[in-house]
């Protein structure tokens, strides 16, 4: 019989329930259980246990982190708690799933990294997009496209939500959908640091990013990387990687993409792969509030995996990858003037 690994989640928020959902809807239920579920509104989590069936109920997260019964616990509050919970849940010896980003900046993040170093337990930032089959068959095919020279990603959709503009929520584009993109240049150019990352962009009335735009320059310009993020502006929301011998395309929305399209110089058609996510029966009590959720499912069972191996970071994106994109993260948004609390505290 396999072992069930028990989790706790800490938020009822729109991303939260997408993730219980998925593991309601794709997993095996005696290799995943939720066991309890904290919140800052002790009503919302018992209505979210309800929907969920989740015997334990906290009201804040400081309970949840300590029950002992609970193996790893999934962090989707608002940006800005993510730091404090984490640390709290490293410390109290649990394993970590916390949604990006880990940490406000770069500092904070490293040091949740060398807690979980020091604690000898698991320890992942929730960039779902590196556990999905569209992305294990881009890493299989970027040999067959030669040498990486380009790469270009956009991320934007007309967001009405605070928690991308506000300040005090962790707003930004940079860290909301610029993660994603950032990731995918670690990805594609094999987690080389850049010489030189050339970024312009706007801010709204919050001091938040609305829009950023940066060049990521490899081998002083030999190569390069260009992303781009919106909350005002509906992109195409491709990936593109263009190397000596062809090129790959991670098809809208490229961070849980279904298609991947390979075209090489040696072929005269090029190919589409479809790697299609599973889809919640229209009968289903459950719903998903954003685009292609249930394949949140692989990211809970990859996590799973490696605990069940011992693994203390994801080979998929392990410490050092969180390390760089937190820092280029860090560099584009100061880049445009965006400075949070965090980053002016000692």
């Amino acid at each position: 019989m396999p072992s069930t690994l028990r989790w706790g989640v800490v938020s009822t928020g729109k991303i939260a329930n997408d993730f219980v959902t998925s593991m309601k809807h794709v997993l095996d239920p005696s290799e995943h259980q939720v066991i309890a579920i904290a919140s800052r509104s002790l009503s919302s989590a018992k209505e979210f246990a309800g929907r969920f069936s989740i015997p334990k109920v906290y009201e804040g997260f400081e309970g949840l982190v300590n029950y002992s019964e609970v193996d790893v616990v999934y962090i989707a509050s608002i940006n800005t708690e993510h730091f404090t919970v984490s640390k709290t849940a490293l410390e109290a010896g649990k394993h970590v799933l916390c949604e990006k980003p880990m940490g406000m900046n770069f500092k904070l993040t490293e040091s949740l990294v060398n807690l979980a170093k020091s604690k000898g337990v698991f320890l992942m930032e929730a960039i779902w997009s590196r556990c999905l089959p569209s992305y294990s068959e881009l890493k299989s095919r970027l040999e067959s496209i030669g040498e990486v020279q380009y790469a270009c990603v956009e991320f934007g959709r007309k967001i009405k939500s605070e928690r991308i503009s506000r300040m005090d929520l962790g707003g930004g584009t940079v860290l909301d959908l610029g993660v994603y993109c950032i990731q995918f240049l670690n990805l594609v150019f094999n987690g080389e640091e850049p010489t030189q990352i050339l970024t312009t962009g706007s801010l709204n009335t919050e001091k938040t990013d609305r829009n950023v735009s940066s060049i990521f320059k490899y081998s002083d310009g030999a190569r390069v990387g260009i992303i781009s993020t919106h909350s005002e502006m509906n992109m195409p929301c491709e990936a593109r990687v263009f190397g000596s011998k062809g090129s790959l395309t991670l098809k809208f929305p490229f961070w849980a993409s279904e298609e991947l399209e390979c075209k090489l110089e040696s072929h005269e058609s090029g190919e589409v792969i479809k790697t299609p996510l599973p889809v919640l029966p229209k009968e289903s009590k459950y719903h998903y509030n954003f685009i292609n959720s249930s394949g949140l499912a692989y990211e809970a069972k990859h996590v799973k995996e490696c605990i069940d191996k011992d693994l203390k970071e994801s080979p998929l994106l392990d410490h050092e990858s969180i390390l760089q994109i937190s820092r280029h993260m860090e560099k584009v948004r100061k880049a445009v003037g965006v400075v949070y609390p965090q980053d002016l505290e000692a």
